[in-house]
């Protein structure tokens, strides 16, 4: 803070080997308790520039301190950050939020289930499974045969949808370890998301 405005330093200080995090602070035009009754989530963006890419993002919730709440943001789209965000109500009817985001190590193959192909998800003849974790759906795209179903997990820490684009199917609220399976009987393409989080998309291709 600096004369009372939320400000990221500029000057690193401390040894060399200290991981210093990429910052982002932000005052929000709204108490802290609104903003988390409304069920927002936080979507880190990479930059102005490259506002379209998400790399970050974590759902509001969690334990207070005092009048300060802090959340997870996990990693999306293999970005390679992750990191909190503190949200902290001023008092005055808005709050400052904080991102700290860090650099963490992606190797290759290792944990990477979004790599999987379409054709090995699809492997098991009467359909295909597709787990919802780290806000993304893997794997993706996916490729079924006709007649064959879809079957949706949520692996993951907060609740999500599987919904496809527009009109057709939807499942109900995703709590952790529920599932919703959908049986594809026309040929095409299915783009779907998840209602509570835009950044998730996905495509199912039934041929």
């Amino acid at each position: 803070m600096t004369d009372g405005t939320p400000t990221a330093a500029d000057e690193a200080t401390g040894p060399e080997t200290a991981v210093t995090p990429d910052s982002s602070v932000t005052t929000v035009d709204l108490p802290l308790a609104d903003i988390i009754a409304g069920g927002h989530a936080i979507n880190a963006h990479e930059s102005a520039e490259e506002i379209q890419n998400y790399i970050a993002c974590g759902d509001i919730g969690g334990r207070m301190l005092g009048d300060r709440l802090l959340i997870t943001l996990s990693e999306l789209n293999e970005s390679g950050y992750a990191g909190v965000a503190e949200l902290e109500d001023n008092g005055d009817g808005t709050t400052t939020v904080s991102l700290y985001l860090i650099e963490t190590a992606h190797e290759e193959g290792e944990g990477d289930t979004a790599a999987a192909t379409p054709e090995a998800a699809a492997a098991g003849g009467e359909g295909a499974a597709v787990t919802i974790a780290d806000f993304s759906f893997s794997p993706n795209p996916i490729e079924i045969a006709v007649g064959e179903s879809v079957t949706w997990t949520n692996e993951g820490g907060a609740p999500h949808t599987a919904t496809e684009d527009g009109d057709g199917f939807t499942s109900e609220r995703l709590s952790t370890g529920d599932s919703f399976t959908h049986t594809f009987d026309e040929a095409g393409t299915y783009a779907y998301h998840c209602e509570f989080h835009a950044n998730m998309t996905a495509e199912i291709v039934v041929e």
